[in-house]
């Protein structure tokens, strides 16, 4: 009886043992899961840090660069008044186009009088014959008209000319300003997504302040759970202990059942020869 009760209170130590290990199997995939842990954080803070060495060189390249919003209005006022002045030149375009056609018209009706002039032999007017001398002298009016067109349509065609210099030259200064403007719009909408990217990067620098302190605090628990594990490792023997103490037990617990059997055996057998003696 004593040896079972000795038995069994091996048996609840080693129980007790056993919770335990268990206990320790536990903190060391507790462990695991820390180092995964750790390692997933530093991978994130190392993303971080090239993302804002990146991002710096970017906003680095930028630094120089200033928009200014009135810039851009004072560049549309000189467009304004660029095509206002290239209105009017058109305008004074059209108006030498409108003499030079009329000057050619002058000119057309001119041959037209001549032509027929020249076939005329009588006046249809007093019906008398058509003086040679009145007819070369109307031609000579006509011809001096016409050479008075050809130089003005020269002249025309000459400030048509110029004109239409000074409008192409406005056009190419309407032009560039135009580009300018397009430009200094790129420039503020780069500088949009240069604030962007500073407010990216300062995102990206709490980021990582918050994964080093995770790292910092899973480390420390790290430590811990490493201390516990070593706490706990001291009972991996002592079960193993505990366990052949069980099996010394269990294995006198059948010596000593098998020594009562042959006490039992004897008994009966001294009593059966007393009885025969009787």
């Amino acid at each position: 009886f004593l040896k079972q009760e000795k038995r069994k209170t091996i048996q609840e130590q080693k129980e007790e043992i056993s919770s335990k290990i268990e206990e320790k199997n536990k903190l060391q995939q507790e462990i695991e899961k820390t180092k995964i842990m750790i390692l997933n954080k530093k991978d994130s803070v190392s993303s971080n840090k090239r993302l804002i060495e990146q991002l710096k060189i970017q906003l680095e390249e930028f630094r120089s660069l200033v928009f200014d919003e009135s810039k851009i209005q004072q560049i549309q006022k000189e467009i304004n008044f660029i095509k206002k002045q290239e209105q009017e030149l058109n305008e004074d375009n059209l108006q030498i186009l409108s003499k030079i056609n009329i000057s050619k018209s002058k000119m057309q009706e001119n041959e037209k009088t001549k032509q027929n002039i020249s076939h005329l032999e009588i006046c249809p007017t007093c019906l008398q014959d058509v003086d040679p001398n009145y007819k070369a002298n109307v031609f000579n009016k006509l011809d001096s008209d016409n050479s008075q067109n050809i130089i003005n349509i020269k002249q025309l065609e000459l400030e048509k000319l110029i004109l239409m210099k000074k409008i192409s030259s406005l056009k190419e200064e309407i032009s560039s300003k135009e580009k300018n403007i397009q430009e200094t719009n790129i420039l503020k909408i780069r500088l949009q997504n240069l604030e962007e990217k500073r407010k990216r990067m300062q995102e990206l620098e709490k980021s990582s302040e918050m994964f080093e302190k995770d790292i910092e605090i899973l480390n420390q628990h790290f430590e811990s759970l490493k201390y516990s594990i070593f706490e706990l490792s001291k009972y991996d023997n002592l079960f193993e202990e505990k366990k052949k103490q069980i099996d010394e037990a269990l294995n006198n617990e059948k010596q000593a059942e098998i020594k009562v059997a042959e006490l039992k055996k004897e008994i009966e057998m001294l009593s059966r020869q007393i009885r025969d003696l009787n």
